[in-house]
């Protein structure tokens, strides 16, 4: 048969009976399944996926993630078979060039090709998740400009998100039983020095809101003028207007 690869990142959400029938489904179109599955490290898997919410809807600082690793794998061992599901840890300096899906490429023995390559999530700057918190504060509800406002914020360029190691310790419902099934599973530790950052780490609300003034210097000069012109609109005073008119 043919050989194919695929990405399917919706792996990730789905049940038992879910992934069943996504076996059975390519069960008749190939005879050997091979399921790559890529894991975070704890402390950056609680980063990414609040900044993921937040792009999406207005996210609470203090709203819990789940970190069922371990429950995950089996799984997927359960329905693929075990020898099938190789298992990963999502680290950029492990990847070549820090790229994953040139590391996915070597691992099922394809050529990388950056003229075919699609990017994958963008990651926020410290600052644009900032601002991006404080427009989803005050428009909570999805708006129309919510696509372009994230695209904009990307061009914002800072610190990467990192919470503090007290944020982390709060927010983390990770078992130890739980996370040394993963890690002799795995092969490969999935904790990291949740320290590391304390420097400038997100500790609070208080902290997410207390916006650099070089980022709401780049807010008020690449926000659309031309709007507040063609619809004698006055000048926004506050940062989640501002952050609107970016789109």
């Amino acid at each position: 048969m043919e050989e194919m690869q695929f990405c399917l990142q919706s792996l990730s959400t789905l049940m038992k009976p879910e992934l069943a029938h996504v076996h059975g489904y390519f069960r008749e179109h190939f005879s050997e399944i091979d399921v790559l599955v890529y894991f975070r490290p704890m402390k950056s898997r609680l980063e990414s996926a609040f900044q993921e919410r937040l792009k999406r809807r207005m996210t609470r600082l203090t709203d819990r993630y789940p970190l069922g690793y371990a429950g995950r794998v089996r799984m997927l061992d359960k329905v693929f078979g075990e020898e099938r599901v190789r298992v990963y840890r999502y680290q950029r300096d492990d990847f070549p060039d820090g790229d994953v899906v040139q590391h996915f490429m070597g691992e099922v023995g394809e050529k990388f090709s950056y003229e075919n390559a699609g990017r994958d999530n963008t990651s926020l700057s410290l600052p644009a998740v900032q601002l991006l918190y404080a427009y989803k504060k005050q428009y909570p509800h999805p708006q129309q400009e919510d696509l372009a406002v994230v695209a904009r914020l990307s061009e914002l360029t800072g610190n990467p998100l990192k919470f503090h190691s007290s944020l982390f310790q709060e927010l983390s419902t990770a078992k130890e039983s739980g996370i040394r099934a993963f890690e002799e599973r795995a092969g490969f530790s999935i904790c990291e020095d949740i320290e590391a950052d304390d420097d400038y780490g997100i500790r609070d609300e208080r902290d997410l809101l207390s916006i650099p003034d070089f980022a709401l210097q780049w807010l008020d000069e690449n926000m659309n003028q031309g709007v507040l012109a063609r619809f004698g609109i006055r000048r926004p005073k506050s940062i989640a207007d501002k952050v609107r008119l970016l789109a």
